[in-house]
């Protein structure tokens, strides 16, 4: 694209995460007053990141291959449990209860 790459999303219905550049979400997490550092390590924690299993505890990214590079750079991959939690989350009916 003229803009360049955000990232990579399978375009179909079982993708398995969304990956984008480190830089893009780092610049958006602060863009909204979030410490990208904190949000990682939640994310991790939570599993919702796709991290090569030797690299589980020091590190958040993983090698993708996006468009037609011929090398795999580091992206942030959010699991699509991750996503799909969130969406849950935030479409739940908060008076349900009531």
């Amino acid at each position: 694209p003229a803009g360049g790459y955000l990232g990579r999303w399978d375009a179909s219905d079982d993708f398995k995460f969304i990956a984008i550049y480190p830089s893009h979400v780092r610049d958006f997490l602060v863009a909204q007053k979030f410490e990208p550092v904190a949000i990682f390590n939640e994310w991790r924690h939570r599993g919702w990141l796709r991290i090569p299993e030797k690299k589980k505890d020091r590190q958040f990214t993983h090698p993708i291959r996006v468009g037609r590079q011929s090398y795999a750079p580091e992206m942030i991959c959010l699991l699509r449990d991750g996503i799909d939690s969130v969406d849950s989350y935030e479409n739940r009916d908060d008076d349900a209860d009531l």
